[in-house]
């Protein structure tokens, strides 16, 4: 069923359109308007093609630094983890196709490395692999139950959240199915210890968004089973919600139609909020009647979904968060249409003070000392890990 869903469509060239359209729209809104934010030069210093003659690589994912500037990035085609040195070149390889120790049967997005340990999810085997990265070898696994809370599944593990002190939060989630109005749909972050063991079973419970991770799933059922389903996804004009951490544990969660974070510690205490009143893009009604009707290749299926479900009135304000040592976070804002995003840093005290931009193509996962680490993609081409220096004290 897991293959049988991946394979379903996805609307790559609709979202292409439809944001080709926007950008050709006035209604777009400059998010920096507001505040009078120093510009931050960013400069790239590396870049490494997956196309390389002489080392096997079907993709690249999300990625990890360690102390000593070494790069690690998941590779979900070759179910591997590749390994390359600060100044870009190969060194080897973690982890291959199987079910036994140190080995995928998927390898989710999202890698960490915590002080001394590589830590890789499992999606399909429910299960997180601990790696030494300084003799590459396996530490062992952390099987994530399938487990109950008032007598209600808590779903599938969704974010792999290694802690500081060894610690794991992991959230979970129900899917919607058929009814995703009648029923009450959380997400659920659970805490365990260094041996998957359940610390508590429900730190937080957050509503989930529906669409859930901006996707509209239709379940075809014959003689009351599930006989298909149809996935429409990368739906970037829907809102999600996005879990992190920053380097002390701290757990952020925020919902990307508004730029507001709620902080939480380990028991789930609000610890703090940032917010602020930035300015959305709003979506216009020509543009809601493109979606609709105007873009070529929709099916008479995904309008009927679209119709049932609704279109925001306004774009996400933001989709992704870092943070760095100092407990700066760079929060990515959403620009729909435009060649490049805008990026805010956030300083200690919570509030804006930098901005600068990066191609839409490029998705940044790590910020260290004054690097950025990111992964250009382009449709056709192969993609590149890349590495950006910025100095704040040197800003204008």
């Amino acid at each position: 069923m897991k293959n049988f869903i991946r394979n379903t469509c996805h609307l790559l060239i609709f979202i292409s359109l439809s944001l080709f359209l926007f950008s050709c729209s006035k209604s777009h809104v400059s998010h920096s308007k507001q505040l009078s934010l120093k510009k931050l030069t960013v400069h790239k210093d590396l870049a490494i093609s997956a196309g390389m003659p002489d080392v096997k690589i079907g993709s690249f994912g999300d990625l990890a630094v360690d102390k000593k500037g070494n790069i690690y990035i998941s590779d979900p085609k070759l179910l591997k983890i590749h390994i390359f040195t600060s100044d870009g070149h190969y060194d080897s390889s973690i982890g291959q196709k199987g079910k036994g120790p140190g080995e995928f049967s998927s390898i989710d997005n999202k890698i960490k490395i915590i002080k001394d340990t590589l830590y890789v999810q499992d999606f399909v085997q429910r299960r997180i692999d601990l790696f030494n990265i300084h003799n590459k070898t396996w530490i062992r696994s952390i099987n994530l139950p399938n487990a109950k809370l008032n007598g209600v599944s808590l779903g599938s593990p969704r974010d792999m959240l290694p802690l500081p002190d060894g610690n794991i939060m992991e959230s979970f989630r129900l899917p919607y199915y058929t009814q995703p109005k009648k029923m009450t749909h959380q997400m659920t972050i659970s805490l365990f210890d260094h041996n998957g063991n359940f610390i508590k079973k429900d730190v937080i419970q957050n509503p989930v968004l529906y669409p859930t991770d901006q996707a509209l799933v239709h379940i075809q059922k014959a003689s009351g089973h599930i006989s298909g389903l149809q996935v429409f996804s990368h739906l970037t004009f829907y809102p999600t919600t996005i879990l992190t951490t920053d380097t002390k544990g701290h757990l952020f969660i925020g919902r990307t139609d508004s730029l507001s974070l709620n902080e939480y510690d380990e028991k789930g205490q609000l610890t703090g909020n940032v917010k602020v009143n930035s300015l959305i893009a709003k979506m216009t009604d020509q543009l809601k009647d493109s979606l609709l009707f105007k873009v070529p290749f929709t099916s008479s299926l995904y309008r009927k979904l679209l119709k049932k479900v609704g279109i925001p009135k306004y774009w996400p304000a933001w989709q992704n968060i870092l943070f760095d040592k100092k407990g700066r976070y760079y929060v990515e804002l959403f620009s729909p249409g435009m060649a490049n995003q805008t990026w805010w840093v956030f300083d200690t005290d919570g509030k804006p003070n930098w901005k600068f931009k990066l191609s839409r193509n490029i998705s940044l996962y790590v910020i260290r000392n004054h690097e950025a680490y990111g992964v250009w993609s382009k449709k056709g081409k192969y993609p590149k890990i890349v590495r950006y220096y910025f100095d704040l004290r040197s800003s204008e």
